[in-house]
Formats: C-alpha cells, structure tokens, sequence
C-alpha cells in the first residue's frame, strides 16, 4: 500500500516548516509468514535495502526526484531468507547478520546494483550475529552474548581466527574509530573501547569502558564521536580521546526506546520507536557533559527502527511495519516540541459512565510549549459530544505533566474518541490521539489469580 504524504504525519496535522516532512511511505504486504517485519535499514544509491523477519532482506525503489505516480510498492523485491537483523555494505557484498546461527552474503554487480550471487554461512550452534564493522579484510562481527566474530571480507568469507576479551558479555553492536580502535555496544556494560591495530586486531585489547543506563545496543560513529542508542537509557552522544579514553558528551530520554542512530551532516538522527528523533551534534571537541537540543520529534505509527540519509535533502527510515521518506530542513529554528501519547486506553463504558485515561505532555524543545486548548471528541461523530478540557496552559522546556480526562459516555457502542492538542509546536499545531475503549488489561490493574504448569508437573 502506497500511502499520501497526508497520511503520515503520525495522528497530526503536519507543518511545513518542520524539521521532516513527510514525502511518501510504503506499508509491508501480507506474508505467508504474517507479514515482512523490518529491523535496519541502508541507503544505496537510490534503493533502500530494509533487513528483518519472514522475508529476510527486502529492497524499495526511491528515484529522484519523486514521480507524480509511483509503481506498486516502489519495487518491492525479496532477497535471502529470514532472519536479518542487521546489514553492512563492504566490497562488493552486502552482510546480513542473523540470530538464527547463519549469515546471509549478497554478492552485487558493481555496475548494477543487484545482487549476483546469494550465499548462506551457517555458523556454530548458538550464534547471535548482531552489528558488524569493517577493518581491512576483516569483518567484526558483534557475537550477542560472547563478544566478537570475525570473518573475511571477501569471498570465501572464511572464519577469522579472533580472540575477543572475555570480559565482553553482551555484544550487540561494534564500530571502528580512525582504524585503530573499536567501539563495542555490551548491552547493559555501556561501551568498551578496544585497540585494533596491528597485532591487537586479531587480539583486541581492551583500553576503557563506559558505563551508561539501558542496553548500548545501537552505534554509529563518525572520526571520535559515537552516538549509542540505548534503548531504554535513550540517545548517549561520546566522544573518544586519543587514548582511547570515552566521554559522555550528553544524553536524551524519551517516552519510547532509542534503536538505530544517524550522523546527518550537523544533525544526529534516531529511530526511537513511536518517534523520529533529530538533535544539534555537539562539537567533536567537547569532553564534558552539556545538553543536547533536540530539533525534531516525529511521530511514527509504523514504529521506527533504523533511519538513514538520502539524496541531500531527505531521509529512508526503517520501521517495523513500513518504510518512509521523509523531506528534511535543516534550517528549521529550535522550537517547542511536544511528546505526548499516541493512544490513551480507558475500559469498555457504557453510556451515562465516565471515560477515563490519562494524558502525558512534555515539551523537548528548547522554546516554551504554550498549549491553547485541548479537546475531546467523543465518538468521532458530529453528534458526538465536544468537550474543551483545557486551554491557556504553557510548559517550560524539559517539563511534563499529567492530565487525567474522565468524560461522560453519551453515545452508546462507540469504541473509539479522539483527543486533539493545539500548541505552538510548529511542526504540530493540532496533534490528534486515539482514546481507545478495550477489553483487556491495563498498567496498573489487579491481575487474576494465575498458576502455571510445568513440563515437570509442577505449580507456579
């Protein structure tokens, strides 16, 4: 399904002078499997090659410029199997690493583009095959949770005889600094910086770690500047001195997880789940901790996963359900930036009972969030009752509150509501969010008595 540019703004309606615009999106048709489910992404040229679950790795079509009519699923094409979770370009050949103890190797004709040749390196029993970089002919490999793999860069793609520290014990993810040194994302260790020069890059030694809240799970790195998207612990800039000694230069925390991270000329992108994230890069001198200001916070329904740059003025991302492109401005000014929920879950009601939920609001810009009103549309329906809830309410920079809603069912069987926030932010002025009437559990409620059976028969 080829989505309008109208449709993608994330529950919002969307301003021209934001930091991204929307261009156009690709959602992921149906599989036997249940559907292509994407992980990371990378630009070539004018194609995005999209790694994942069911079909593997997937690639789109994105010409520019953009043509007024665009064939169907901008050339979705289905290579090697599943499962991919990671790609890096090296040679002539595409990496597609995989937890699933093999790794896939498209080999590209250098004139085309297209993949020649596909092979599969099955590995030991038990590998977890993460993040990958290059150094020379050796390609390092992020073995989950027994450091690192090496293997050959060009065909046959043997196995490297490596010795990984040992004291890396949750190796997702790896890059190389100025070709001396790597920098290994260990899970809930943070960083560690290795030597890998000489005779220490088939002996990495390690030189420093850096501790840091969440799982260093994503990195990108540009000269001696990291980015670490941390999961859980958010968006973590580092600088690395020349002896190889790690700085935080400043951290983000969003409501959702931070996966894949991005250079982008002065900018630093991530893929944070519900939300498309772009802050100022700080400068790659800066050894001490200071604030990162953040210029854009896009919604994403899709669930974004991986972000990367394309052409000059526009970027692919790579989200669980679709892929989008989106236009970007990097000379947008910093602003207000409202984060807030997507949905807002309150039990099935019925009519003359409240509807009830709770509405986070934070302002991440660095401008004052001046909120005008908020409404509730019961219903979706003109005859649906209008409710102002809110008005004239301002939010310094850095601060939240909640809101709780409980609103007076009147029309009977409705399931869905919306609520509509009009602020200055100008990327957002009327943000729209789903309250949602469900059935199931929620945060915070009771559970049942539960017991579980074992295969050994016993209760838990």
């Amino acid at each position: 399904q080829v989505e309008d540019a109208g449709e993608l703004c994330g529950g919002s309606e969307q301003s021209t002078q934001a930091m991204f615009d929307p261009i156009e999106s690709v959602v992921t048709p149906p599989t036997t499997a249940g559907g292509a489910h994407f992980l990371s992404g990378q630009v070539m040229g004018k194609r995005l090659w999209v790694a994942g679950s069911q079909d593997g790795v997937v690639s789109f079509d994105f010409p520019t410029p953009t043509p007024a009519s665009k064939p169907k699923l901008n050339g979705w094409t289905v290579h090697g199997k599943p499962f991919c979770n990671h790609l890096l370009v090296a040679e002539n050949s595409l990496f597609c690493s995989s937890r699933l103890a093999y790794m896939n190797v498209l080999e590209l004709n250098p004139a085309t583009g297209e993949p020649s040749q596909k092979i599969t390196l099955n590995l030991d029993k038990g590998t977890h095959t993460e993040g990958m970089a290059r150094h020379g002919d050796i390609l390092y490999i992020a073995n989950h949770s027994k450091g690192l793999l090496g293997l050959q860069v060009k065909a046959p793609y043997k196995p490297v005889k490596l010795s990984s520290p040992a004291a890396l014990a949750s190796s997702w993810d790896v890059e190389l600094i100025d070709k001396k040194r790597l920098v290994v994302a260990d899970g809930r260790h943070g960083l560690v910086v290795l030597a890998a020069d000489g005779p220490s890059a088939l002996k990495p030694k390690i030189l420093a770690k850096l501790p840091m809240p969440g799982v260093a799970a994503f990195l990108t790195s540009q000269g001696n500047q990291v980015a670490v998207g941390a999961l859980s612990g958010g968006l973590r800039m580092v600088t690395i001195d020349d002896s190889g000694t790690p700085w935080l230069q400043g951290s983000l925390k969003t409501r959702g997880m931070v996966y894949g991270v991005h250079f982008d000329k002065n900018l630093v992108l991530a893929a944070a789940g519900h939300h498309l994230v772009a802050i100022d890069r700080p400068p790659a001198t800066q050894q001490t901790q200071g604030k990162l200001l953040l210029r854009a916070l896009q919604p994403s329904f899709y669930f974004a996963l991986d972000i990367d740059s394309f052409a000059d003025d526009s970027v692919l991302t790579s989200e669980f359900q679709g892929v989008r492109r989106l236009k970007r401005n990097p000379d947008a000014p910093l602003t207000a930036l409202l984060e807030t929920n997507l949905h807002i879950f309150s039990r099935l009601t019925n009519v003359g009972e409240p509807i009830k939920g709770k509405l986070h609001i934070r302002n991440l810009g660095a401008k004052p969030l001046k909120i005008g009103s908020i409404v509730f549309n019961e219903g979706l329906q003109v005859s649906g009752k209008k409710l102002v809830l809110l008005k004239d309410k301002t939010v310094e920079p850095g601060k939240s509150f909640a809101f709780d809603i409980a609103v007076q069912k009147t029309i009977k069987g409705a399931v869905k509501h919306e609520l509509v926030v009009n602020s200055n932010d100008p990327a957002h002025p009327q943000t729209l969010i789903a309250v949602l009437e469900i059935a199931h559990l929620r945060p915070g409620d009771a559970l049942p008595a539960t017991t579980y059976k074992t295969a050994t028969g016993e209760q838990v």
